[in-house]
């Protein structure tokens, strides 16, 4: 009996599969193999069956057929939902095939992707553009470079200047803008146009304009700082004055779970305001940051950390002391727990504010562990086993 080696058992068992799927009227017949095809493929969005010939895809039709030469280095596998569209690759270049393997887009781009539901993004030079679903080119490479800002919007630059287009590729707004941000959940977008600030809304209308020489975005969803004449103010999302130009400077980073506060400064002090642009917690204070401070503070925390007269102490989010201030400094440590200075020694808080390690060590390290870190006292470094609770 002949034997046959796995490659040929596996081009018969891919040959087996494409005459199942002929005409009922040839599932008896037999059909011969054009020569030379090394393996057959069957795409899931193509109609007709892949064979690679020579390291080149085409494809044949039910019958054995070359419907298209072996030409293509590679096809894709996945395409947009509502299309029929695959992308192909011939000579280092890009295109699209459709159904049934015939051409629709030569391949002359350096890239072709599936941006979103509805678009290929395709790429010439450094230069992007679209293609939607049927496709159509719908904007030929001339951007760069393109970002999706919003689920309605696609930002994309031209010449140094920015503009968007809605998810099927259409110009809402020419490349006219100097800058345009991300849209908050309020629907607003900031811009910079020829020196003026303002924000965009939904529609890509200028909801809000106005003599700002700067602005910051709505990072609460309903105060926004403003500058004028060297100071900030807020305004809320309908373009109304909250709180006037007064202060030196504000932190953008300032959101609690419970409650929101954004932190102002004033003749070298610090206080807060509340979401109506309030002033809760009077600009009194040498310093104010989340329990932990920058990177390492804890939203889920509902401490405030609070400097006056040189020294630290902690509020809870209803603006009430804690922790009077007693701390010459405080430091991030681990997640949700702050390592603390007093009289030169140190030890760690948690969220509640309650002493994990008494202030009794010279200093404190992290290794890594929950449970364990290093500290040092008399001079002499040691370890420490200890219930790192957040709470």
């Amino acid at each position: 009996m002949k034997k046959f080696s796995i490659a040929q058992l596996s081009l018969l068992l891919l040959f087996t599969v494409f005459i199942t799927n002929m005409a009922s009227s040839q599932k008896n017949e037999w059909q011969e193999l054009p020569e030379g095809i090394e393996e057959l493929k069957k795409f899931e969005q193509i109609e007709t069956i892949a064979f690679l010939k020579e390291g080149l895809w085409g494809f044949i039709n039910n019958k054995g057929k070359i419907v298209q030469d072996a030409r293509f280095e590679y096809i894709g596998e996945k395409t947009l939902a509502n299309s029929k569209l695959s992308e192909v690759k011939e000579k280092d270049k890009y295109g699209l095939i459709d159904a049934k393997g015939k051409i629709v887009i030569l391949p002359r781009f350096d890239k072709i992707e599936k941006f979103n539901s509805t678009l290929f993004i395709v790429q010439e030079a450094d230069q992007y553009g679209f293609i939607d679903a049927f496709g159509t080119i719908v904007q030929e490479p001339r951007f760069n470079p393109v970002n999706k800002i919003h689920t309605q919007f696609i930002k994309v630059e031209y010449e140094k200047k920015q503009g968007l287009l809605d998810t099927t590729g259409k110009v809402v707004l020419s490349p006219d803008y100097d800058y345009i941000g991300y849209f908050a959940n309020n629907g607003l977008a900031m811009y910079i146009k020829n020196k003026t600030w303002g924000f965009l809304d939904l529609s890509g209308k200028e909801a809000i304009k106005g003599d700002f020489e700067e602005l910051g975005n709505f990072y609460d969803d309903n105060l926004a700082p403003f500058k004028k004449n060297g100071k900030w103010g807020f305004i809320d999302k309908t373009g109304k004055i909250l709180a006037e130009a007064q202060f030196e400077g504000w932190d953008n980073y300032f959101v609690y779970t419970e409650k929101n506060y954004n932190i102002v400064k004033k003749d070298g002090k610090w206080g807060l305001l509340d979401k109506t642009g309030k002033i809760v917690l009077d600009i009194v204070y040498d310093d104010i940051k989340l329990f932990g401070g920058g990177s390492l503070a804890y939203s889920n925390s509902n401490l405030i950390s609070v400097k006056k007269d040189g020294l630290w102490g902690f509020m809870d989010s209803n603006l009430k002391f804690v922790i009077e201030p007693q701390f010459e400094n405080i430091e991030g440590f681990s997640d949700g727990i702050m390592k603390v200075e007093k009289k030169e020694f140190w030890g760690l808080m948690n969220l509640s504010g309650k002493l994990v390690v008494p202030i009794e060590f010279e200093d404190l390290k992290y290794v890594g562990s929950e449970e364990m870190l290093t500290a040092q006292k008399n001079g002499k470094w040691g370890m420490l086993l200890i219930p790192m609770t957040k709470d």
